[in-house]
Protein backbone atom coordinates (compact mmCIF):
# COMPACT_ATOMS: atom_id res chain seq x y z
CA UNK A 1 0.00 0.00 0.00
CA UNK A 2 1.47 3.16 -0.79
CA UNK A 3 1.16 6.31 1.19
CA UNK A 4 -0.46 8.95 -0.07
CA UNK A 5 0.94 12.11 -1.24
CA UNK A 6 0.46 15.67 -0.71
CA UNK A 7 -1.41 16.44 -3.54
CA UNK A 8 -3.82 13.43 -2.09
CA UNK A 9 -4.13 13.96 1.04
CA UNK A 10 -5.04 17.75 0.34
CA UNK A 11 -7.64 16.45 -1.94
CA UNK A 12 -9.16 14.13 0.85
CA UNK A 13 -9.03 16.66 3.12
CA UNK A 14 -11.51 19.19 0.94
CA UNK A 15 -13.42 16.46 0.04
CA UNK A 16 -14.48 15.60 4.04
CA UNK A 17 -14.31 19.20 4.68
CA UNK A 18 -16.73 19.76 1.99
CA UNK A 19 -18.83 16.96 3.31
CA UNK A 20 -18.46 17.80 6.87
CA UNK A 21 -19.47 21.60 7.12
CA UNK A 22 -22.99 21.54 5.57
CA UNK A 23 -23.84 18.59 8.33
CA UNK A 24 -21.98 21.12 10.82
CA UNK A 25 -24.28 23.77 9.74
CA UNK A 26 -27.56 21.76 9.54
CA UNK A 27 -27.02 20.25 13.25
CA UNK A 28 -26.48 23.80 14.29
CA UNK A 29 -29.69 25.11 12.61
CA UNK A 30 -31.65 22.08 13.96
CA UNK A 31 -30.64 22.44 17.42
CA UNK A 32 -31.54 26.80 17.48
CA UNK A 33 -34.84 25.54 15.72
CA UNK A 34 -35.72 23.05 18.71
CA UNK A 35 -34.39 25.41 21.10
CA UNK A 36 -36.32 28.26 19.66
CA UNK A 37 -39.90 25.97 19.92
CA UNK A 38 -39.43 24.42 23.88
CA UNK A 39 -38.84 28.33 24.33
CA UNK A 40 -42.19 29.06 23.10
CA UNK A 41 -44.27 26.12 24.46
CA UNK A 42 -42.45 26.45 27.89
CA UNK A 43 -43.09 29.73 28.72
CA UNK A 44 -45.02 31.27 31.79
CA UNK A 45 -47.45 33.03 29.64
CA UNK A 46 -49.16 30.29 28.25
CA UNK A 47 -49.70 29.17 31.20
CA UNK A 48 -51.03 31.99 32.63
CA UNK A 49 -53.41 32.28 29.36
CA UNK A 50 -54.79 28.26 29.24
CA UNK A 51 -55.34 28.82 33.22
CA UNK A 52 -57.19 32.56 32.15
CA UNK A 53 -59.09 30.49 29.13
CA UNK A 54 -60.31 27.52 31.55
CA UNK A 55 -61.38 30.36 34.09
CA UNK A 56 -63.21 32.11 31.24
CA UNK A 57 -64.90 28.22 30.36
CA UNK A 58 -65.79 27.82 33.83
CA UNK A 59 -67.78 31.38 34.44
CA UNK A 60 -69.20 30.57 30.60
CA UNK A 61 -70.36 27.27 31.94
CA UNK A 62 -71.83 28.49 35.52
CA UNK A 63 -74.07 31.32 33.29
CA UNK A 64 -75.17 28.97 31.11
CA UNK A 65 -76.37 26.72 33.70
CA UNK A 66 -77.81 29.71 35.76
CA UNK A 67 -79.78 31.04 32.22
CA UNK A 68 -80.72 27.12 32.34
CA UNK A 69 -82.25 27.60 35.99
CA UNK A 70 -83.77 30.68 34.47
CA UNK A 71 -86.05 29.24 31.92
CA UNK A 72 -87.34 26.16 34.36
CA UNK A 73 -88.42 28.75 36.75
CA UNK A 74 -89.90 30.91 33.29
CA UNK A 75 -91.15 27.62 32.15
CA UNK A 76 -92.86 26.89 35.91
CA UNK A 77 -94.51 30.34 36.58
CA UNK A 78 -97.02 30.12 33.53
CA UNK A 79 -100.03 30.15 34.88
CA UNK A 80 -102.32 28.49 32.28
CA UNK A 81 -99.43 25.28 32.21
CA UNK A 82 -99.79 25.34 36.25
CA UNK A 83 -103.48 25.34 36.22
CA UNK A 84 -103.54 22.61 33.68
CA UNK A 85 -101.34 20.16 36.34
CA UNK A 86 -103.72 21.20 39.32
CA UNK A 87 -106.61 20.07 37.33
CA UNK A 88 -104.56 17.06 35.54
CA UNK A 89 -106.47 17.51 32.61
CA UNK A 90 -103.99 15.81 30.45
CA UNK A 91 -105.29 17.84 26.80
CA UNK A 92 -105.08 21.15 28.68
CA UNK A 93 -101.02 19.79 30.08
CA UNK A 94 -100.38 18.74 26.03
CA UNK A 95 -101.79 21.47 24.68
CA UNK A 96 -99.63 23.67 27.41
CA UNK A 97 -96.42 21.72 27.11
CA UNK A 98 -96.61 22.05 23.02
CA UNK A 99 -96.90 26.27 23.81
CA UNK A 100 -93.75 26.16 26.04
CA UNK A 101 -92.24 23.84 23.33
CA UNK A 102 -92.81 26.80 20.65
CA UNK A 103 -91.93 30.03 23.06
CA UNK A 104 -88.32 27.82 24.47
CA UNK A 105 -86.99 26.15 20.83
CA UNK A 106 -84.39 25.10 22.21
CA UNK A 107 -85.36 22.62 24.77
CA UNK A 108 -85.11 19.18 24.26
CA UNK A 109 -87.85 17.49 26.74
CA UNK A 110 -90.52 18.71 29.09
CA UNK A 111 -92.44 17.23 31.70
CA UNK A 112 -95.03 17.75 34.13
CA UNK A 113 -95.05 15.19 37.35
CA UNK A 114 -96.32 15.08 41.44
CA UNK A 115 -94.07 15.66 43.77
CA UNK A 116 -93.55 11.95 44.46
CA UNK A 117 -92.65 11.58 40.74
CA UNK A 118 -95.25 10.12 39.08
CA UNK A 119 -95.08 11.71 35.48
CA UNK A 120 -98.56 13.26 34.01
CA UNK A 121 -97.48 14.68 31.12
CA UNK A 122 -94.34 15.02 28.82
CA UNK A 123 -93.11 16.02 25.39
CA UNK A 124 -90.02 15.83 23.50
CA UNK A 125 -88.61 16.80 20.44
CA UNK A 126 -88.55 12.77 19.14
CA UNK A 127 -84.75 12.95 17.66
CA UNK A 128 -81.61 14.61 19.64
CA UNK A 129 -80.49 18.03 18.51
CA UNK A 130 -78.44 17.64 15.27
CA UNK A 131 -74.76 18.62 16.07
CA UNK A 132 -74.57 20.24 12.40
CA UNK A 133 -77.22 22.51 13.21
CA UNK A 134 -77.34 22.95 17.18
CA UNK A 135 -76.63 26.78 18.53
CA UNK A 136 -77.64 28.50 14.82
CA UNK A 137 -80.63 30.34 14.44
CA UNK A 138 -83.32 30.46 11.86
CA UNK A 139 -82.12 32.07 9.08
CA UNK A 140 -78.13 30.97 9.62
CA UNK A 141 -76.90 29.26 6.46
CA UNK A 142 -76.47 26.11 6.68
CA UNK A 143 -72.66 24.62 8.06
CA UNK A 144 -70.81 23.50 4.63
CA UNK A 145 -67.61 22.06 4.28
CA UNK A 146 -64.79 24.23 3.09
CA UNK A 147 -64.09 24.41 -0.54
CA UNK A 148 -60.78 22.71 -1.45
CA UNK A 149 -57.70 24.73 -1.05
CA UNK A 150 -55.78 25.36 -4.39
CA UNK A 151 -52.40 26.13 -5.32
CA UNK A 152 -51.62 29.60 -5.65
CA UNK A 153 -49.26 28.80 -7.77
CA UNK A 154 -49.19 27.72 -11.75
CA UNK A 155 -46.89 25.38 -13.47
CA UNK A 156 -45.61 26.25 -16.79
CA UNK A 157 -45.78 24.35 -19.27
Amino acid sequence: MAILGRTERRLAFSILLTAVIPLIVSIYFASSLVDRAFAQAFTPELGEHLDGALGVYQDLAKAIKESMRHEADAIAARELLRAAAATRHEPSMREQLEIVFKAFPHVFSLGIATPDGVTLASKDRGSPFNDATRGQTRGAPSPRRPPPMRPRWSRCS
